[in-house]
């Protein structure tokens, strides 16, 4: 399953400082994760022709970027039955790896069933 997050226009990217890092699908059915192939797209981009429709996730973002406005899938074979975006810490080694300092990303979550 792709994930296209739809996001602000390119114009306004500035005014928030980062947008999720990590996507993680959960399907509730089989208790299993994926971790997708993300492409971001933004109000003023053209949807990429080289991605099959039907294997995407369309997730808009809320001005912020840090939170869901809406999400849906556009395969008859997935149902998103809920999308949200949560802070995730994030190790990062210091210059000579003996030391380490936390930091915190945005993950994107979506949760739902899929069928065969």
């Amino acid at each position: 399953m792709q994930q296209i997050p739809v996001g602000p226009s390119s114009s306004t990217v500035s005014q928030f400082s980062t947008v999720p890092q990590f996507v993680v699908i959960h399907d509730q059915m089989q208790q299993s994760w994926k971790h997708p192939v993300v492409h971001y797209v933004f109000e003023d981009e053209h949807f990429p022709f080289n991605v099959p429709k039907e294997r995407c996730v369309l997730v808009n973002l809320n001005d912020d970027g840090e939170s869901v406005a809406d999400c849906h899938s556009l395969s008859h074979n997935f149902q998103v039955t809920n999308c949200k975006i949560s802070l995730t810490p994030q190790m990062t080694a210091s210059g000579q790896g003996k030391e380490s300092s936390t930091t915190t990303g945005l993950m994107l979550t979506i949760e739902g069933l899929f069928s065969k």
